[in-house]
């Protein structure tokens, strides 16, 4: 996961909380104030500057830095092992039945 902050863009490992890419509390990717979230998008074209891309809009306030930034980040087009995606409904297919953890007092009727 990415985490924005005035401190900077940090890549942080989402099931342990650990930094990524030799980041560190004071050593982000970089330190440019980011008050927002990046956006990520597939960039059409087939030139060097097509395919995914992450993006960060930083700087301010203006008092502090009057010119805001635009950072590109190219992504890799696959991951380098796919993560699990847990299914919805549990299949491809899409026609798994949803389990219910309520009790059957309060389970809509099905008549």
């Amino acid at each position: 996961m990415i985490v924005g902050s005035a401190g900077g863009l940090y890549p942080i490992d989402g099931a342990t909380g650990a930094f990524l890419f030799g980041t560190s509390t004071y050593s982000p990717i970089n330190t440019c104030s980011s008050q927002n979230s990046v956006a990520i998008a597939d960039v059409a074209g087939t030139g060097p500057g097509s395919g995914w891309h992450m993006f960060e809009a930083c700087g301010g306030p203006h008092q502090v830095t009057p010119i805001g930034h635009l950072y590109d980040y190219p992504l890799p087009s696959t991951p380098s092992s796919p993560p699990p995606w847990p299914m919805w409904r549990d299949g491809t297919d899409h026609n798994g039945v949803a389990v219910s953890t309520l009790t059957p007092a309060y389970r809509r009727s099905a008549g």
